[in-house]
């Protein structure tokens, strides 16, 4: 889901790379002079680009950290990581099937009827 609103997002991103872009490679669009078309086409071309790929590198780097984090955190204490799923003691199957393995209280439940 974060990887999709980072890709989403570079709709907005977009917009703050492109002046910087335009005032690396194409500083004359903003004197007024005469603009390269091929230098143009590279500053949009970079900035379509850069415009997702840094967002997903800050997603992938966010995910990252927190994975690790949420490692260290559990092994620290001793206790397992939020991310997985515990229960307290037996969980139900186990009661049921050592339900199933007692052995019967008399002989007569073991008869087969003829």
């Amino acid at each position: 889901m974060l990887r999709s609103v980072a890709l989403a997002f570079s709709i907005v991103a977009f917009r703050f790379w492109m002046p910087v872009a335009f005032a690396v490679f194409v500083p004359e669009i903003y004197t007024g002079a005469e603009v390269d078309p091929a230098a143009l086409d590279q500053a949009i071309g970079l900035t379509s680009w850069v415009s997702w790929v840094v967002n997903l590198l800050i997603v992938e780097w966010w995910l990252h950290r927190r994975r690790t984090s949420d490692r260290s955190v559990g092994s620290e204490v001793g206790q397992p990581s939020s991310s997985r799923i515990t229960t307290r003691g037996n969980p139900p199957e186990t009661e049921r099937v050592s339900a199933a393995l007692v052995k019967p209280a008399s002989s007569k439940s073991l008869r087969v009827p003829t």
